[in-house]
């Protein structure tokens, strides 16, 4: 049977993030007051299906990752935007992950999901990086600042109640948006390190002497190659942590591959 979920167009990808658990699986979204997450191919790069955040309120949803949660592994949106409405709190929403099969089409799925709400101690902040620990299940939000300014770290721990629940700042990166603003953010699944992107640029940072992962944003940066992407948006590791994929929003936009060195 052709894939009936070709059509579904991701041609504002804000988000990308691969599964943990299946093979050939990613999780991706459009940028905006959007209600759902386009679960991918990685292979074929089709749409197997949507998993519909039926009744969400929703605003600015600007990244995506997938990590632990009571239930074993979740995926997690983050509506956490502020580019048109001057916030009084963010979401960040979870959902289990879903059992589905690489080239295996499912259609649309209407999710369980719950929310949590949050706000900065000092502030309104446009964000459109957030990544989960892949130990712990914190959150961590990356902070998008006007050209020349320096983004922060906030982290939203998983241990948190429902909410509204007051972010830590927990880092100030050691560079500016003289290159562009940060746009995205994951961290690598053995949990010691993570990617931050900007629309032309990508960063890795880690954490010195075995310390826990917080250390890692205050850590020496290092830039990596990203491919030439005309608004780079979305930065994932794969499952094995072996590489790492980026993407532009855009319609027929191609994901690029990086494979790292041994």
């Amino acid at each position: 049977m052709p894939n009936r979920e070709v059509n579904y167009k991701l041609a504002e990808l804000s988000g990308l993030a691969a599964s943990h658990t299946q093979p050939g699986i990613f999780y991706g979204h459009n940028d905006g007051a959007t209600t759902r997450v386009a679960v991918l191919d990685a292979t074929t790069g089709l749409t197997l299906g949507k998993l519909e955040f039926k009744g969400v309120e929703t605003v600015d949803w600007e990244d995506i990752a997938v990590g632990p949660c009571p239930g074993g592994q979740c995926v997690f949106v983050g509506d956490i935007g502020g580019t048109y409405t001057a916030r009084t709190y963010y979401l960040i929403h979870r959902t289990a992950e879903p059992k589905v099969k690489a080239g295996v089409a499912f259609g649309t799925v209407a999710v369980t999901f719950n929310s949590r709400r949050f706000f900065y101690p000092d502030g309104k902040f446009d964000a459109e990086g957030m990544a989960v620990d892949p130990k712990t299940g914190d959150i961590y939000n990356v902070t998008k600042r006007p050209y020349g300014q320096a983004s922060a770290v906030y982290a939203l721990p998983a241990g948190a109640g429902p909410g509204p629940t007051r972010l830590a700042k927990i880092a100030q990166l050691p560079l500016t948006t003289a290159d562009k603003p940060m746009t995205a953010a994951a961290i690598h699944p053995c949990g010691d390190r993570a990617l931050l992107r900007s629309y032309g640029k990508l960063y890795h940072v880690k954490t010195p002497n075995h310390r826990t992962l917080p250390w890692a944003f205050s850590a020496p940066v290092l830039e990596l190659p990203v491919a030439a992407e005309v608004q780079g948006e979305s930065v994932s590791w794969t499952a094995d942590g072996k590489g790492y994929v980026t993407a532009s929003e855009g319609a027929k936009q191609s994901v690029h591959l990086v494979v790292c060195a041994p």
